[in-house]
């Protein structure tokens, strides 16, 4: 069974420009395999909502993680560090991170050195196959 926990943050409509509303959902398709859903601006009032919740993660039962980040419509220098933490941290703990990323966070994440082996997929189909692809392996051996 699917269960979703969502975590919005409103945001004031600027004068004469539509402002991107940023929200965060938990979805758990599979009890060890959550996928943080996050949409909309990643910016300076996202901050404290978005920490907060991939603070979460991983947990000790984790096995894998899917981070969807392909309707993020902007992503500030402190969001770009919170995904590089929770890669350090799901790397500490070998669990998976597959993150799901449009064209212009792909292209940002690839120039940046520090981002050396994060796994990126067009959509949450491939992450998944990602993830699966290693357990498959590790039954035919």
């Amino acid at each position: 069974m699917a269960t979703q926990v969502t975590h919005a943050l409103a945001v004031p409509q600027q004068q004469g420009a539509a402002a991107d509303q940023f929200a965060v959902t938990v979805e758990h398709e599979r009890a060890s395999c959550p996928c943080i859903v996050v949409s909309g601006d990643v910016d300076a009032r996202a901050v404290d909502t978005l920490t907060t919740v991939l603070a979460r993660y991983p947990a000790v039962e984790t096995t894998a993680l899917v981070a969807d980040l392909s309707a993020v419509t902007f992503c500030s220098i402190n969001g770009l560090h919170m995904i590089l933490d929770l890669f350090d941290r799901s790397n500490a703990v070998a669990v998976p991170l597959e993150l799901v990323v449009d064209a212009p966070l792909r292209r940002l994440l690839g120039r940046l050195e520090c981002a050396a082996g994060l796994s990126t997929h067009l959509d949450r189909a491939a992450a998944m196959v990602a993830i699966d692809a290693p357990e498959a392996e590790a039954l035919r051996a």
